[in-house]
């Protein structure tokens, strides 16, 4: 058997703009510096924070009657804060929602994205948790689904929820009903959670 020499380089700490700290409780993981570096980046590290990421039922159209901003400032932003929902899986519903306006952004969704800035300059010490082995670890799953939420091609958004040991994962897309062609949203959305469950009963056997 061939051989070769490994070097311990200790607890991982950080790696690719994500660090890891070990508490008493599990591995906490977080982008706070990168989150600085973002708002530092776009000049917003001196603004008002916000609770919330995006305002509740907000719908943003492709041809706004607006005015055209920068949209390769745009992409950066966008960009940067899809990497930022790797620790963030709050802010992963609007940052998929800004994306879908990357050709030709308009003033809304400059200002929708500027507005999830504000919500991470408020939550830079929030993160993830993985707790340590539990015993009876449980799992829950929510799906959920608008009714044709899209101004512009009548698709609905589905969103999904799993979370686990009190881990979270979550996901949101445009529906597009190919399994599922003769169901309407609701059922699309339970057919995946219900798949999802399984997934995560099958990895806890």
């Amino acid at each position: 058997m061939d051989e070769f020499e490994m070097s311990d380089l200790g607890e991982l700490s950080y790696f690719l703009g994500i660090e890891f700290v070990s508490t008493s409780k599990g591995i906490f993981m977080h982008q706070k510096k990168y989150a600085e570096d973002i708002l530092k980046r776009f000049n917003m590290m001196e603004c008002n924070s916000i609770i919330t990421p995006t305002k509740t039922g907000i719908k943003l159209q492709i041809d706004e009657d607006k005015k055209d901003v920068d949209p390769t400032l745009y992409k950066q932003i966008v960009g940067s804060l899809r990497y930022l929902c790797n620790t963030k899986p709050d802010i992963a519903y609007c940052v998929g929602l800004i994306s879908r306006f990357m050709e030709k952004p308009k003033t809304p969704h400059f200002l929708e994205a500027k507005r999830i800035l504000r919500y991470v300059k408020g939550t830079l010490d929030l993160g993830i948790l993985y707790p340590y082995s539990q015993k009876n670890i449980e799992g829950e799953v929510f799906g959920y689904s608008d009714w044709c939420g899209d101004k512009d091609d009548r698709k609905s958004t589905a969103g999904l929820s799993s979370s686990m040991a009190r881990s979270v994962n979550g996901r949101t897309e445009l529906e597009k009903l190919q399994s599922y062609e003769d169901d309407d949203d609701d059922n699309t959305v339970l057919h995946i959670a219900a798949e999802t469950a399984k997934m995560i009963r099958e990895n806890l056997d």
